[in-house]
């Protein structure tokens, strides 16, 4: 019965989103730091851990090369969602053209496209009801992709110095101080790369949050940054690409440049 009455509420909570009629939403869990992946179908809810709600409301484009036609480029398909968090919702639109923005966030959770389903075939249409978008969300993800500077607004920036950088492999190893020591603090990695730039830079920020910490012990800690999704989005984009120079931050203040080679 409790079941019920909790589908009863979510169905009536994300109606407010969309006034057309709704199935009952798909019912997920993902744990801090973790990783799922969810399949939708047009006009679907998803509803992540009691709280985040997702629409699969739209294909507007998509321009996909289809199977069996040459093409000077592989097209995009751009997917509209509906996201609601709390009171903030909104649209969101997501592309299979990685760099033209394949994910967002809200609140602490990343939502990324991995895929849509199915993919033209020439002479083929598309009907959109049989569209499906595979999704990936990730709960207060580390290191995070943003599509626009203006996003890193959104986030504590709280004081500390980054004493030491190293970069082994496909890691990146930031030795850290700051002033605490009576609650947990956190430290959270973003990173931006200039739409159509021309240089292989990707800009690399390190975020810390004090939780309001008023201690003044001096401490120190080594954040660990897994650079794989920075090579993977570059090669993605260009497979010739052999490596990029990250502009590393600490918060927005640039402290130094380390080449990083795939």
């Amino acid at each position: 019965m409790k079941r019920l009455l909790l589908l009863s509420i979510i169905v009536a909570l994300i109606s407010c989103m969309d006034g057309s009629d709704i199935n009952a939403p798909l019912l997920y869990k993902v744990s801090k730091s973790d990783t799922i992946s969810i399949s939708l179908e047009m006009k679907n809810y998803a509803y992540i851990n009691n709280e985040l709600k997702i629409l699969f409301e739209d294909v507007p484009e998509d321009s996909r090369c289809p199977l069996g036609v040459e093409c000077l480029w592989q097209g995009n398909a751009m997917v509209q969602l509906k996201v609601a968090l709390g009171t903030d919702i909104r649209s969101v639109e997501l592309n299979t053209f990685e760099p033209f923005g394949n994910s967002s966030y809200i609140g602490d959770y990343l939502i990324r496209l991995k895929s849509l389903s199915p993919y033209p075939v020439y002479p083929k249409s598309i009907d959109k009801k049989d569209y499906v978008a595979e999704l990936e969300i990730i709960n207060k993800p580390f290191l995070v992709w943003i599509g626009n500077e203006s996003e890193l607004g959104r986030f504590k920036k709280d004081p500390f110095v980054i004493d030491k950088i190293d970069l082994s492999n496909e890691t990146l190893s930031l030795r850290v101080s700051y002033s605490g020591g009576c609650t947990t603090h956190e430290f959270r990695a973003f990173w931006y790369y200039p739409p159509y730039s021309s240089r292989p830079d990707a800009n690399l920020y390190l975020f810390h949050n004090s939780n309001g910490d008023m201690c003044e012990a001096y401490l120190s800690d080594t954040i660990v940054v897994d650079l794989k999704p920075i090579k993977q989005y570059f090669q993605n984009m260009n497979p010739s690409i052999g490596g990029v120079y990250l502009q590393i931050h600490q918060n927005l203040n640039f402290v130094n440049s380390i080449e990083y080679i795939f």
